[in-house]
């Protein structure tokens, strides 16, 4: 079973993500802040992250440079504002492995959970 790390400052949309992901058999750890998460992610690791780009007080883009220092888990961003999330992240090395736009429909965000946890091919050296 995957395990998934939730950050969102809005409590309605934390629940319907978690619900949703539980729902669909994932393990779910749901923070309202990115500060608990960094801290629960640095005890126990996730295979995805899903944060919502404007969270406060620590913005998912803050979350995900310092989350860096920890580990390269996918993360998937949720903003109302994919395309200036996008902007944010160009040039550096914190690119997501999706965004969805809120609102979002339940299999949108499925779609691009699945392709986040999707194996990876090997890279050869």
């Amino acid at each position: 079973m995957h395990t998934i790390v939730v950050v969102n400052d809005e409590p309605n949309i934390l629940e319907i993500v978690q619900s949703l992901l539980a729902a669909q058999g994932y393990g779910v750890r749901a923070f309202a802040h990115g500060a608990e998460a960094l801290v629960a992610l640095g005890k126990a690791p996730a295979d995805l992250v899903i944060t919502d780009a404007s969270n406060h007080p620590m913005s998912g883009v803050e979350l995900v440079r310092r989350l860096r220092h920890l580990t390269d888990v996918p993360v998937i961003f949720l903003s109302a504002w994919a395309e200036d999330v996008e902007e944010q992240l160009r040039g550096t090395e914190l690119a997501a492995q999706g965004y969805v736009e809120l609102p979002f429909s339940t299999d949108q965000l499925l779609q691009v959970v699945e392709r986040a946890l999707a194996p990876r091919p090997a890279i050869e050296t």
